[in-house]
């Protein structure tokens, strides 16, 4: 488990390199979106009184996200916390992991074969040791780590389809960006849990958070990009012979703004803010997940 020392220590015994401590300024929260039940937490920020930045250390070695994605970013200008920031297997490990047969999709990573093949399904744990994180744990744990366990019970039968879950996080600077996914072949749907924390402080950060502060475009413009995202999905669906009257429903839960409020953002390997969110369709699922990245960097 990680150590959390005083940014004060830190910045004192760097004195004779640095100029001094940059605070973190991180805003209000998101709102709970507690009725969405496919995003695994709230993912706002902490409520809690906040003290002054503080280091994370490592502690023990820890399994890492797939190969195939990027790893990190290169923290530059960063000189009063490059000292401390060091690689994602010092913040994340994976907790709990099996082998499935599986075909299909999985968005995370961008596949999508009809053949069978042996891949992994795995469970995330934050190392870091703060408040902010022990919550990530456990909402990890009540929102997929129970179902992940029993899947194991039934490994090797074929009585119904074996869902595969999973997680890739990416290290912007001090923002780590943990998301993890869970498909089965039965259904198109993912299901996804997007979490934020900053490993220097071990804050949790929300929407805002992300945008406001580590971008230079606002909340309400990279929700804008949701919706555009969304307005791509239907017009990739407009080919269909559906009623264009349920297609007009399915639009207007797809469009209000509870739904759009509901995506959750994260960072991914190029530093570009991506989201994932609902739309609702006619067919199968009610509602599908997905993901987008959007043209709006990290500063």
């Amino acid at each position: 488990m990680k150590k959390i020392l005083p940014v004060l220590a830190l910045c004192a015994a760097a004195a004779v390199t640095m100029s001094g401590c940059i605070p973190f300024i991180l805003q209000n929260a998101q709102p709970s979106q507690k009725d969405n039940p496919v995003f695994s937490a709230t993912e706002e920020g902490s409520s809690a009184v906040k003290p002054t930045a503080v280091a994370a250390t490592k502690t023990a070695p820890v399994t890492t996200a797939p190969a195939t994605e990027p790893a990190t970013i290169p923290v530059t200008d960063v000189p009063t916390t490059a000292a401390v920031i060091q690689d994602l297997s010092d913040y994340v490990e994976t907790a709990d992991e099996y082998e499935i047969s599986y075909s299909g999709a999985f968005l995370l990573t961008n596949e999508s074969t009809r053949e069978k093949t042996t891949v992994p399904c795995r469970l995330p744990h934050l190392t870091i040791e703060s408040a902010d994180a022990r919550a990530i744990n456990e909402e990890i744990e009540a929102n997929f780590g129970k179902y992940f366990r029993e899947e194991k019970k039934y490994l090797g039968s074929s009585d119904f389809p074996h869902p595969r879950m999973d997680y890739v996080c990416y290290l912007n600077g001090t923002i780590l960006s943990l998301v993890t996914e869970c498909r089965t072949t039965s259904t198109p749907d993912s299901m996804f849990g997007v979490y934020n924390i900053d490993v220097l402080t071990g804050f949790r950060l929300g929407n805002a958070d992300l945008t406001d502060a580590h971008t230079d475009a606002s909340l309400g413009e990279a929700y804008g990009k949701v919706r555009d995202a969304i307005e791509a999905r239907f017009e990739s669906l407009s080919g269909m012979n559906v009623d264009p009257t349920v297609v007009q429903r399915a639009k207007e839960r797809s469009f209000d703004q509870s739904n759009i409020d509901a995506s959750r953002f994260y960072f991914n390997g190029d530093g570009y803010l991506c989201a994932a969110y609902r739309f609702y369709w006619v067919a199968g699922a009610e509602n599908y997940g997905d993901v987008a990245v959007f043209d709006i960097r990290i500063k």
